[in-house]
């Protein structure tokens, strides 16, 4: 509600203007509304149950489709937001609008189709886990080891090689 001097008047906020850098409110456009007024706005979407969605527990990603679905509404019944359920749900699995309980006042704009707002989609990057695998013994360590010394002599070998090629040169261009 706005009081403008005597009167007072019912309102939505329609939009808002803020300063860029001290991001006070510089404008707000209001619509008017009484009791009796239906409205077609948008409508964000909450999700709910991370925690118990089964897909998002085996490194599924949430893909959100519509983080805001359309409706129209009587403006006391208008809903703060929608909630969407991710509780059950595995990969591959989509919430659609069928499985959102709305009241029966609140219906969306899409009549046409049951139109998706979020999948549970399998992740891009798999990881790679390397295993050592290692006897009671210590041979993996031991493995390790003979590993670092072939390195070894492989870069001396190679060292070797790069002065005797050097040499080579010195003896030619003489």
């Amino acid at each position: 509600e706005i009081k403008i001097e005597n009167d007072t008047y019912k309102v939505l906020p329609k939009d808002l203007q803020l300063h860029p850098v001290k991001e006070s409110i510089i404008h707000i456009d209001f619509l008017r509304v009484d009791e009796n007024t239906m409205l077609t706005t948008y409508v964000p979407v909450k999700f709910i149950n991370e925690n118990k969605c089964d897909g998002m527990k085996q490194g599924g990603v949430l893909n959100v489709v519509r983080r805001e679905i359309e409706v129209k509404a009587p403006i006391q019944k208008l809903p703060e937001f929608i909630e969407a359920d991710l509780d059950g749900l595995d990969i591959g699995d989509s919430i659609h609008i069928s499985s959102i309980n709305l009241s029966d006042d609140v219906k969306p704009t899409i009549k046409d189709r049951d139109f998706t707002i979020a999948t549970i989609a399998q992740p891009t990057v798999m990881k790679v886990e390397e295993e050592v695998k290692e006897d009671d013994s210590g041979d993996a360590a031991e493995g390790e080891q003979a590993k670092d010394s072939e390195s070894e002599s492989k870069d001396e070998s190679t060292e070797k090689k790069d002065d005797e090629g050097a040499k080579d040169e010195k003896a030619k261009s003489t």
